[in-house]
């Protein structure tokens, strides 16, 4: 099991290796334009040793222009240039730059590659220091990517534990998770936070090596420009997220299922009462469910607020929800089928004085402790785990906000079965959280535990939009989920 109890405690120290390099060449980097990048890449793929004027040659510029840019790039040290014009490269400091060049191609994306390569710059025996990985870890990174950021779950609860030591690094860290695109501009920080240009390189690599945020380039014109995101496979999730947060529907366009958010415990406890007066006549069904008889129906319509039974098809809906009604009442065991007819049970009278909101949860709970679902296959499907797993992705919906429920099941990722957990693992040559595919039987139960188990326990509300199934939480769900 990991241990997920040091979170907050991580010890980055820049100092612990030449971070001033970086910072120094960072902010020269952030002053490059086009033509300044197709030098520099021509410097890194040649070979160690040649001439200006093959440089010319290849870049296609003046000379003048070349020896400019050239004056430019002198301060990384990556070169010298003797008395004959040749250029001489240092060949460590060629594999530093081939590492930051990338940061400029049209497709560049910050992620868990460019993350290793980060990591890489540091010694080796500092990472130990810096992390709190298991010793015996056979790969520094991968016990990395296993701590900190293998689910959304694990990255989440890292993220809201870490504590940086500058204010001004969360306020940067905050800004940009709270960005409408996960993006801003360097400059747009710098200016918010009154931060220098060294100040902010440094804080960038602090929340780089703290997988929070990373720098990366844009072209604008003819320059290169800052920006800071969350790292690309984060950032992914996040934009999913955020694409299938359904919109709400204005309430004027709802026609509720029942009337009231506890209407199911509250025309539970009508059946009772009527069949406390007298029992409720019934008919077994083919497939076992309990109908009402014929000559109850208009006894109970009129008594169950909403309903009508003036044509076959409001008799069918009818019949469909006392059904289901009578069959949690029986598997509550607070009435009994005797004969053909639904039955008061004295012991009724205790949960019928309970509040209504008490009365609802036990419903709730009962179902919880309770499972008679044996169709679904394998039977871990029908658990309490998996049911709080749906019931996590509500904590996003606000009480009394209507949403589609078909849009809405669009962004649910609920770790069901190992099949469909969410996970960053690597696919081919990228990185990337693995999103959920439901199969059938996955989105019934799904179905089951939204349209049914937490309709009755009146956490949430199910209604009709434009004849699409639409639902809201409950302030009991709310309370409950958030």
């Amino acid at each position: 099991m990991l241990d997920t109890s040091s979170y907050c405690k991580n010890k980055v120290e820049l100092s612990d290796y030449n971070y001033k390099r970086d910072i120094n060449n960072r902010r020269l980097m952030s002053k490059l334009n086009s033509n300044d990048i197709i030098v520099l890449e021509e410097i890194l793929y040649s070979p160690l040793k040649f001439s200006i004027d093959r440089l010319v040659k290849n870049t296609g510029l003046e000379k003048v222009e070349v020896k400019s840019i050239l004056e430019k790039l002198n301060d990384t040290d990556l070169f010298t240039i003797d008395d004959t014009d040749t250029i001489h490269v240092e060949k460590q400091l060629r594999k530093y730059f081939e590492s930051l060049i990338l940061m400029f191609e049209d497709d560049f994306k910050p992620d868990m590659d460019f993350l290793q390569s980060l990591l890489k710059k540091v010694p080796i025996q500092v990472l130990p220091q810096w992390y709190p990985i298991p010793r015996s870890s056979n790969s520094i990174f991968e016990s990395i990517v296993e701590k900190y950021l293998s689910t959304p779950q694990i990255f989440q609860r890292y993220y809201s534990e870490l504590q940086l030591d500058n204010p001004k690094y969360t306020q940067v860290m905050e800004d940009v998770f709270q960005s409408p695109s996960y993006k801003m501009s360097s400059k747009d920080l710098i200016s918010r936070h009154n931060l220098s240009l060294e100040e902010f390189e440094e804080c960038m690599l602090f929340l780089e090596f703290n997988f929070v945020c990373c720098l990366s380039y844009e072209k604008v014109d003819d320059t290169w420009q800052e920006i800071v995101t969350p790292f690309h496979e984060w950032r992914e999730y996040l934009t999913f997220v955020k694409n299938t947060t359904p919109k709400p529907i204005p309430t004027n366009d709802i026609k509720r299922k029942r009337p009231q958010d506890f209407s199911f415990a509250l025309d539970m406890s009508t059946l009772l009462k009527i069949a406390k007066s007298n029992s409720i006549p019934l008919t077994l069904q083919a497939d076992e469910s309990w109908h009402l008889d014929s000559s109850a129906i208009k006894v109970v319509a009129e008594k169950l607020e909403g309903f009508s039974f003036s044509s076959p098809e409001e008799i069918e809906t009818l019949q469909t929800y006392v059904s289901t009604l009578i069959q949690k009442l029986l598997f509550l065991k607070l009435a009994s089928v005797n004969k053909s007819h639904l039955q008061f049970i004295e012991t009724a009278v205790e949960w019928l004085i309970l509040p209504v909101e008490k009365r609802a949860l036990s419903v709730y709970r009962h179902t919880l402790k309770n499972f008679n679902y044996s169709h679904f296959s394998p039977p871990l499907l029908c658990s309490e785990r998996t049911i709080h797993e749906i019931e996590k992705n509500l904590v996003q919906l606000d009480t009394g906000v209507w949403v589609d429920y078909n849009e809405f099941c669009k962004g649910i990722v609920a770790p069901l079965t190992n099949e469909c957990k969410v996970q960053l693992k690597k696919i081919g040559r990228s990185w990337k959280y693995t999103l959920p595919s439901y199969t059938d039987l996955e989105k019934e139960f799904i179905s089951l535990v939204l349209q049914k188990w937490l309709f009755e326990a009146g956490l949430i509300t199910l209604g009709k939009s434009a004849n699409k199934d639409c639902f809201c939480i409950t302030p009991l769900g709310k309370t409950l989920f958030g």
